[in-house]
């Protein structure tokens, strides 16, 4: 989840939580984002191993922040680590610690992040301050609603969120943010490792995190764009589809996109609100290079 309407990141993490041979969020929270426990059993006969490392890299399309007016192009390329323990795991439902687990409700405190947006970039926001790299921690409490036939999980998600801002010098708390949603992880056909995974979110901010996006201060006020209080409430909406597919024994591919729709959202009339519909889109490829050979813990134990 990530926040939900960065997709960039959440489809990431659930791409790497996927990719490797017999595997089980970016997400978000991607959101994602995203977030609970694996198949039980997955279609692959051998068992995920306990950790694997490697290197994953993807790029995204997506709107400077909700409801703006112009999309950008943002990349990562990073080392990455999966590990999946009993109680902490870091896997495709994002980096984790579970408090409360049962076959049908877990609890847990998760963690999400965001790209950052120049304000030189996009017309809406010119003069203004950037919006910085965005993180996230909090609880998540996630439902399993049906295990598809064996083939996947369909999971309800409940996370609430603190959002901190950074330029990567300092840290800023940005506010808060709830973000229930509908999550399916779904193998294509009986055992193939061919994966889609797909989410429908809803996003809420008060209003310090909801300011940060919408607020428009005296000193950058001008004759099209007035000063503006924002309000806390209802951010908008999302629906993200994305499909993992094996190249080889180490190397996955990845790809998915998301429509957002931001009607009925509690900063409608800011200046700074300019699209009720944005789109974005991410490919990437995860490339595994170590693993353990002592088998990972079932998810649902």
């Amino acid at each position: 989840m990530v926040l939900k309407f960065n997709q960039n990141f959440r489809v990431l993490v659930a791409a790497i939580g996927f990719s490797m041979p017999a595997g089980a969020a970016l997400a978000a929270d991607p959101t994602t984002e995203t977030t609970a426990a694996a198949p039980a059993s997955p279609p692959p006969s051998a068992a995920p191993a306990l950790w694997e490392i490697g290197i994953a890299g993807a790029g995204s399309y997506l709107p400077d922040y909700p409801a703006a007016e112009q999309n950008h192009f943002k990349w990562i390329a990073a080392p990455y680590g999966v590990y999946r323990g009993r109680f902490v795991r870091a896997d495709k439902d994002g980096a984790r610690t579970r408090l409360i687990h049962t076959k049908v409700y877990e609890m847990d405190m998760s963690v999400a992040a965001s790209f950052s947006s120049s304000a030189k970039d996009n017309d809406a926001r010119e003069g203004m301050p950037d919006l910085d790299y965005l993180l996230e921690l909090g609880p998540r409490l996630s439902f399993a609603l049906s295990d598809l036939g064996g083939r996947g999980k369909l999971r309800l998600f409940a996370p609430l969120r603190a959002v901190f801002s950074t330029d990567l010098g300092d840290f800023q708390h940005r506010g808060y943010t709830a973000a229930p949603a509908i999550n399916l992880h779904w193998f294509i056909r009986p055992h193939s490792e061919h994966m889609l995974f797909a989410q429908i979110t809803s996003s809420f901010g008060n209003r310090q995190l909801n300011a940060y996006f919408y607020d428009v201060k005296p000193q950058f006020a001008k004759p099209d764009r007035a000063f503006y209080d924002a309000r806390g409430g209802y951010i908008g909406s999302d629906f993200y589809i994305g499909m993992l597919s094996p190249i080889n024994k180490h190397l996955r591919a990845f790809y998915g996109g998301q429509i957002l729709n931001h009607s009925g959202a509690a900063n409608e009339t800011s200046p700074l609100f300019k699209n009720h519909f944005n789109y974005s889109g991410a490919v990437g490829l995860i490339w595994m290079m170590f693993e353990s050979k002592t088998p990972a813990i079932a998810a649902d134990e």
